[in-house]
């Protein structure tokens, strides 16, 4: 996307990343990061949504099921809002099947989570 032009807002919480994961992109000037986690509403103006947000390691989905839910359902629910609200598109998709099949199974702790 930011290869064609477009600007990206990134809101992650970093609950299972870090910014080191999109580092080079904070130097293009299409692309913010904002720290926020989706089961609080977010209050921006865009166009297009895609709602990836979900712990994919069964490592940091089990180590806290209630937020695991609350990211799944409350995150689903807000972005859903936001998107209504800016008549945006929405792509929902979280789980981690998105990703595709790992490298390595099971991931481990100190691998990178996407």
């Amino acid at each position: 996307m930011l290869k064609d032009g477009h600007d990206v807002i990134c809101a992650d919480n970093f609950f299972t990343g870090t910014k080191n994961n999109v580092i080079k992109l904070l130097e293009n000037p299409h692309f913010e990061i904002m720290r926020h986690d989706v089961t609080f509403p977010l209050y921006v103006e865009v166009d297009e949504i895609y709602n990836l947000a979900f712990p994919a390691s069964p490592i940091h989905y089990q180590h806290d099921p209630v937020q695991t839910t609350k990211t799944s359902v409350h995150g689903a629910i807000n972005m859903l809002g936001l998107a209504k609200r800016v008549k945006a598109k929405i792509f929902q998709a979280s789980t981690s099947e998105v990703y595709g099949d790992p490298k390595v199974h099971p991931q481990t702790v100190n691998g990178h989570c996407r």
